[in-house]
């Protein structure tokens, strides 16, 4: 018997989980906090040891054994804290009698390096868990699929309503699973809360100042979305202050390091056709604050005041749109798809999204607010289309799909050029 709470709500990563269940001896549910990922886990283990109880962790940290003692599946929550876990998970997992899905493991940060002898590759799985999409959210009806347009499906034409405000309520209110039944005035704590929990000196490693990272956690507000280096970021995080000192002599790359760790940002790299190109590994990779409402508190603004800045609204649109995507790709398990990336070249061709399969098989699309940047979306998108094919010796494949993804929609429908016009509200899995 699960012990699934009897308000949760289905996530779309739960065929991953189950087919990790069926395959590991042990999987590791990571992402950033308050994102769900024991009420995930919860949904399928039948006995659990909390770590962040103290009682327990207590216990735990003088037999770590006690922690892994239960029915399975059994989930072992927030299994960073009591080191040595993993290790004798993974012996565990070792022993022939042992069946697979016998441990489900979850956490909100990344252990210390050296706190674990091994990684436990080949016994544990570890799976990503973001804040909920709109899918997950009930605020997309799912009607055209990712993976439909991989398999060639045509958008049959039909009317959209979503206004400005719709869309401006959806970057603040955020995908945190606790805020579903709240109220939009209770809703809008819940980022303000993280960040705080976030920055709070109890839980904080050795040597990170809470005021520095608040700073830092602001400079990758400012510039979510965006390529930008660390010598940005340290200029925006100083601005003249004491914590400039701090910042200086790889005092940056160490605070990004842990707000990684903490799973507050991820990145998508840059992309080229040819599987060798050098923009592959040469571009700097572009980073997203883990959900926009983050990125809305941080800059300080709300959905009323987002209406009279659809600039900065744009580019929260655009975290939102990529936040869903790679949760989208992540659940599209037949599709095999390898990564999700953006694309810059040297004559000013961006896009904002490609998506890649396994087998070379890829897929474009550019994110814009309104449909009046549809036609200039569309452009870039067969721009690149045409570069990657006007190498034929290169063998390159054409893209089995070009979209652009729009927030304020009145229409779903395929282009005459065969570019669709997707309404977020309208994408899911």
């Amino acid at each position: 018997m699960s012990l699934k709470e009897p308000g949760y709500k289905s996530r779309i990563a739960e065929p991953l989980l189950d087919l990790y269940l069926d395959t590991f001896g042990a999987v590791e549910i990571k992402g950033p906090r308050w994102c769900g990922k024991t009420w995930l886990a919860r949904s399928r283990a039948e006995s659990e040891a909390r770590l962040d109880e103290r009682a327990m962790r207590e216990a735990a940290l003088l037999d770590p054994r006690v922690a892994l003692t239960g029915s399975r599946p059994h989930l072992v929550d927030e299994w960073q804290r009591v080191p040595g876990i993993r290790d004798l998970v993974r012996m565990e997992v070792d022993e022939a009698a042992t069946p697979a899905g016998a441990y489900i493991l979850t956490g909100s940060s990344t252990p210390k390096r050296g706190s674990e002898s091994h990684s436990g590759a080949g016994r544990i799985a570890r799976m990503d868990l973001s804040t909920m999409t709109l899918l997950e959210r009930g605020a997309s009806d799912g009607s055209i699929s990712l993976s439909g347009l991989f398999e060639g499906n045509a958008i049959a034409p039909r009317s959209v309503n979503v206004g400005l405000e719709e869309v401006a309520e959806l970057v603040t209110r955020g995908g945190w699973p606790a805020t579903l039944a709240m109220s939009d005035r209770s809703a809008r704590l819940v980022p303000r809360q993280y960040v705080a929990a976030a920055c709070d000196p109890e839980y904080l490693d050795d040597g990170i100042d809470p005021v520095v990272l608040r700073r830092v956690l602001g400079a990758l507000a400012r510039n979510d979305c965006t390529s930008a280096s660390e010598d940005t970021l340290r200029s925006d995080a100083s601005a003249g202050e004491a914590g400039a000192g701090v910042l200086a002599n790889g005092g940056m790359a160490r605070y990004l390091s842990y707000v990684q760790q903490t799973y507050l940002f991820y990145e998508v790299r840059g992309w080229d056709a040819p599987v060798k190109a050098r923009a592959r590994v040469r571009q700097r990779p572009k980073r997203y604050v883990c959900d926009p409402s983050l990125t809305a508190y941080l800059l300080g603004v709300n959905a009323r005041r987002l209406m009279g800045d659809t600039q900065t609204l744009g580019l929260l649109f655009e975290s939102l749109c990529m936040h869903d995507l790679v949760v989208y790709c992540r659940a599209c398990v037949d599709l095999d798809v390898t990564g999700v990336f953006y694309y810059r070249d040297s004559y000013g061709l961006e896009v904002d999204a490609v998506v890649e399969l396994a087998g070379g098989r890829w897929a474009a699309l550019e994110f814009k607010l309104g449909a009046s940047k549809v036609a200039q979306a569309r452009e870039s998108l067969l721009r690149l289309a045409n570069k990657v094919a006007s190498n034929p010796a290169a063998r390159n494949p054409k893209p089995e799909f070009l979209a652009v993804v729009t927030g304020v929609s009145t229409l779903a429908t395929t282009l005459d050029d065969g570019v669709h016009v997707v309404p977020i509200t309208c994408l899911g899995v």
